[in-house]
């Protein structure tokens, strides 16, 4: 039996902002562990909305699960992008 891939969802605004993660269901909001910068950050976790959409990216062939940031509205981001900034 084949082993679930790694990853499967990517993170679209908020802190976690391109961060590729594994997720097991199809509806509802997840609590997505923040990376911390350094040892010293406490822990923190972002409120992540799964949704329907899928988007490609160059470590896979396979789309990935997009998760909106579910803590802003979305703005266009200065790169261009569209997800959420805080205000």
């Amino acid at each position: 039996m084949n082993a679930p891939p790694a990853h499967n969802a990517i993170c679209l605004g908020g802190p976690c902002h391109g961060m590729l993660t594994h997720i097991d269901q199809d509806i509802g909001v997840l609590a997505v562990p923040v990376p911390r910068r350094s040892p010293d950050d406490p822990e923190a976790v972002a409120s992540y909305r799964v949704t329907r959409e899928r988007v490609h990216h160059p470590s896979c062939s396979d789309p990935f699960i997009a998760l909106h940031w579910a803590d802003q509205a979305a703005q266009v981001c200065p790169c261009g992008c569209e997800r959420s900034l805080p205000r």
